[in-house]
């Protein structure tokens, strides 16, 4: 499957990320309290609603932690969600 991914480091994301992926993967923290951050308004990351499922913008999250991350497009290896 070809498309846009996020190089993050030397590691490939998909463009977005699920909540879980999310805390454990960058914020260290549950996906309870990552979602009850987001619903006050208090990340510096916006997530898309999508019906009852939040999905997160990978590109803006590495920004947001401090890592180096790019746009690429093609084949993807790495972190599968």
């Amino acid at each position: 499957m070809t498309g846009i991914r996020v190089r993050v480091g030397d590691v490939d994301y998909p463009a977005t990320l699920s909540t879980e992926e999310v805390a454990t993967g960058f914020f260290d923290c549950s996906a309870e309290l990552l979602q009850r951050q987001a619903g006050k308004g208090q990340l510096p990351v916006e997530p898309l609603r999508l019906g009852n499922r939040l999905r997160w913008p990978t590109l803006l999250i590495a920004q947001a932690v401090g890592l180096p991350a790019v746009l690429v497009e093609g084949y993807g290896s790495g972190a599968e969600s």
